[in-house]
């Protein structure tokens, strides 16, 4: 979902600048985020009731290691929307920092959990790293909206629902082939 999300962000952003303007584009992606965030929100809240319901699944005693996931939600859809964004504007090299920054920081921070003997929390890295590169990809974002006057247009650009939907179907379709194909191998 997060990646036909960003796609979708893409594909839309990309087509706003090119027909209409910049100020177009960024209403588009300020309402797409903030019902992206909505939803997050819902699924996080979600996430916290289930909890409790989820130890045949999760055989874990302590709930606090699936609590630490839920900014995983909100801040995921952050990096995608700000992903697809600057990728829609042709700011390959800001988006290029921000895959390397999530990898990179998930490794370092992986490695200061270990080097402090706090191996039981290296898994916090995944949800710190998405976190860091949200927070990062706001920065880059808001700078690139600076450049652009009049970005406090409300445009409503509505969001391209049959083509987030087959970038879900593709997205669906890879993971099923692959998981077929690894089912049937064995």
């Amino acid at each position: 979902v997060i990646s036909a999300f960003s796609s979708t962000i893409n594909f839309r952003t990309a087509y706003l600048f090119g027909a209409k303007s910049g100020s177009v584009a960024i209403a588009f992606l300020k309402n797409s985020l903030e019902a992206a965030l909505v939803i997050a929100g819902a699924v996080s809240v979600f996430w916290i009731i289930a909890l409790p319901f989820t130890k045949d699944f999760f055989p874990t005693a302590d709930y606090l290691s699936l609590l630490l996931f839920t900014p995983i939600f909100a801040f995921g859809a952050m990096t995608a929307a700000y992903r697809g964004f600057l990728q829609g504007n042709f700011q390959f090299v800001a988006v290029a920092v921000l895959f390397f920054l999530e990898a990179l920081s998930k490794l370092v921070i992986a490695w200061a959990f270990h080097a402090t003997g706090q191996d039981d929390f290296i898994y916090v890295s995944i949800p710190l790293s998405i976190v860091l590169t949200a927070l990062v990809g706001f920065v880059l974002t808001r700078n690139l909206m600076r450049a652009f006057p009049g970005t406090e247009e409300k445009a409503k650009e509505s969001f391209p629902r049959p083509f987030f939907f087959a970038s879900m179907a593709s997205s669906f379709s890879a993971v099923v082939f692959l998981s077929v194909d690894v089912i049937l191998v064995n």
